[in-house]
This record gives structure tokens, C-alpha cells and sequence, in this order.
């Protein structure tokens, strides 16, 4: 789990069930179903991918949104993706992102506003995924945990939150993010040059000013101090053009938040 970055607990939980993935592969034991929850852009999908990376299983994500536009169609899609997952040789890792999309609680609710087709493949969920399995792990993600519902989260035998990062984490995330997209020289052999003023004490002062930010956009926030010194025509990345970006940056997040929260209220 080096490539990502988490708070201490949940990576050495993250890391133990890498492990016991690895083993029940090995032992031809039986998969354990995940869900993954948090706000957008915290690791969720990454850390899906590095999971089948380091276990050697095959990987596949959908969408939970691609599901409700199939209309009628969806159980038999459903069915003939777990048909295809229980086919696989080496175990699969089916990624769901947006699992609420199709799997978010209301079957039994007093409003009945979950229409016979959503029910439907629920229904069709719960059956291929009601019995253990050692051909394929489900892995849900989702935002909002408690808009699933409950026989959904019957099924899953590790839950993990994935909170915004702290502090600390950013400046991890920051450090490797300028490494990777400011430091390095790009594929095509482009270099930018570095202030000497953005320095640790310069990464300190960004980690703290970012609180809120998930890691999604901190990469974001570094890729624009990139695309800062290209689309400005020079080769430097000067304390005065970075301190701008992220005023910036830092501006807009305000829209961002109304968004945010204007789409919570809906699941409220």
C-alpha cells in the first residue's frame, strides 16, 4: 500500500486484508466482500486496483450509474456479469463504484419510491452475491454508507472508511505529488525549474491551507502548478505563480461545497 496514502489505522487494516486475500487465493478459501466509503476522491478506486495488483487477481469496475439506463435489460446484464466473474480462473475483483446508485435502501420503505425494475435487480444482487465465494471478491464504494441498503450491507464482511486526509497526510500527498508531476521531467523530456523558496517549510504551509481537500484534489492542485508554468510560456515555477494557483484553487472551492452539500441534501 506504498503508493497510497491513509492514516495509520486504516492502512494497516487496508494492508491486513490485502493479506488475507492473498492467502484465501492461495488456500482456495473463500473471498471476503468489501465496502469502501467516503467522500469522493480519497482512495476508494485506487486502492481497488492496488488490491488486485498485489493479490494477482483479475480486476473489473463498473459503474453503479450505468446500471438504472439499461431499464429492463439490467437483471440480464447482472446476471451474465456474475456469470462471467464466477468464470474466472484466477478470482476477480469486481470493483463497484457508486454502489448506491442501484443498491441504495427503499425497498421497504413507506414512500415505495423504489420502482419493480430497481427492485428487480437488487434482488438479483443479493442472489449472486448470498452465498460465499472463492471465484471473485466484491468490492462496493460508495460516499454516503447509510443509504445502502441494509441486505446490501449484510453482505459484506470488512467495512472501511476513508476519510479526508489529515494534516500530515496532505503533506505526504503533497511531497509525493510535486515528486511525481513537478520534479520529475516529463515523458517528453520537459523540465521545470524550481524555486528555491518552495521548500518544506512552503509544502507546510500549503498542507495546512488545504484542509478540506481530499487527495484527488491535491494531485489536482500540483497538475495545475504544472500546467501553470507550460500555458504561462516559461520553464519556472516560481513561490508567486504557485501561491496564485492555489488562491485560486481555493476560491473556487466555495462553488465546489454548495455543490457538495446540495447533493447531500438529496439523500437526506
Amino acid at each position: 500500500m506504498d503508493s497510497i496514502v491513509l492514516e495509520d489505522e486504516l492502512s494497516e487494516r487496508l494492508t491486513w486484508t490485502t493479506n488475507s486475500l492473498v492467502n484465501a487465493k492461495k488456500n482456495g478459501t473463500p473471498f471476503r466482500h468489501l465496502l469502501l466509503h467516503g467522500p469522493p476522491g480519497t482512495g476508494k478506486t485506487l486502492f481497488a486496483r492496488t488490491l488486485s495488483k498485489q493479490s494477482g487477481l483479475d480486476y473489473a469496475i463498473m459503474s453503479g450509474g450505468d446500471v438504472g439506463p439499461l431499464g429492463k435489460d439490467a437483471v440480464q446484464e447482472l446476471n451474465k456479469l456474475f456469470s462471467w466473474a464466477n468464470s474466472s480462473r484466477r478470482g476477480l475483483i469486481l470493483f463497484i463504484d457508486e454502489a448506491d446508485a442501484f443498491l441504495r435502501t427503499g425497498r421497504g420503505s413507506e414512500s415505495g419510491a423504489m420502482s419493480e425494475e430497481a427492485r428487480n435487480v437488487l434482488s438479483a444482487f443479493l442472489h449472486h452475491t448470498g452465498t460465499e465465494s472463492d471465484k471473485f471478491v466484491v468490492v462496493l464504494a460508495t460516499n454516503i454508507r447509510s443509504i445502502l441498503d441494509r441486505a446490501v450491507l449484510d453482505r459484506v464482511d470488512e467495512s472501511f472508511e476513508f476519510p479526508l486526509p489529515s494534516e500530515r497526510e496532505r503533506r505526504r500527498m503533497l511531497e509525493m505529488f510535486m515528486e511525481e508531476h513537478v520534479h520529475r521531467p516529463t515523458r517528453r523530456g520537459k523540465v521545470i525549474e524550481v524555486d528555491e523558496a518552495l521548500n518544506g517549510e512552503w509544502l507546510d504551509d500549503v498542507s495546512k491551507r488545504t484542509d478540506g481537500f481530499s487527495g484527488r484534489q491535491l494531485a489536482k492542485l500540483v497538475l495545475a502548478y504544472q500546467a501553470a508554468v507550460f500555458g504561462s510560456g516559461t520553464t519556472r515555477l516560481t513561490k508567486g505563480l504557485a501561491d496564485a494557483v492555489l488562491n485560486y484553487k481555493l476560491t473556487h472551492r466555495e462553488e465546489d461545497a454548495v455543490r457538495a452539500a446540495t447533493s447531500q441534501a438529496d439523500y437526506s
